[in-house]
């Protein structure tokens, strides 16, 4: 799957929170008094496993910027990587929200295997390759990280005519495994 840059993903979650404050508040704006606005966040594309040490430098740069969410790849490191970037934003009051995205999850069946290729350190540690299996223990996994605050399940640039309900399962699922965290469909135009 083809990775945008770093700036060009900083600008894309840029436009979908903007959208999403117009949705949430753009029934009037009296509610926008009473309702919080969401936590600023933005995306990341750092390599845990060689360059934890910039990885950090990065979190404290963005945290002194204001921003609250860090949405980084959750394949993006082996396991040990991924918890210490967890545990460093959280001893920084950020949280982490997990991008998961990936049209294997949606567009192939849970009893397939084809996911393994990317995620193989979650699929090791739990000792699976089904598609359904690892997204099992990759959830219960990543709630358990301090400064979990979700998951970045899709956005609309990846989607197809005919994905609908596989992301519906897919979201489904996301929210079986872990109810208390937030799961999030990014959408950069308003008429989808």
């Amino acid at each position: 799957m083809p990775r945008i840059s770093p700036r060009l993903a900083q600008w894309r979650l840029v436009l979908i929170l903007t959208a999403s404050i117009a949705c949430l508040f753009g029934a009037g704006v009296g509610t926008a008094a009473a309702n919080p606005l969401p936590p600023e966040g933005v995306f990341e594309n750092c390599a845990l496993d060689t360059q934890m040490s910039t990885c950090v430098q990065r979190l404290q740069a963005m945290h002194q910027g204001g921003i609250q969410v860090v949405l980084i790849t959750a394949w993006s490191g082996s396991l040990d990587s991924l918890s210490t970037y967890a545990q460093a934003a959280h001893s920084m009051g950020m949280s982490v929200m997990w991008e998961l995205s990936n049209p294997i999850w949606w567009q192939s069946p849970a009893s397939g295997t084809q996911i393994d290729g990317y995620v193989s350190g979650f699929a090791t540690a739990c000792g699976c390759t089904q598609n359904g299996a690892v997204l099992d223990y990759m959830i219960s996994w990543l709630a358990q990280l301090p400064g979990t605050y979700g998951y970045y399940a899709a956005d609309d640039s990846m989607l197809g005519p005919g994905d609908r309900d596989g992301v519906a399962a897919f979201v489904s699922r996301i929210k079986r495994d872990d109810p208390v965290h937030t799961v999030m469909i990014g959408s950069g135009d308003a008429r989808q």
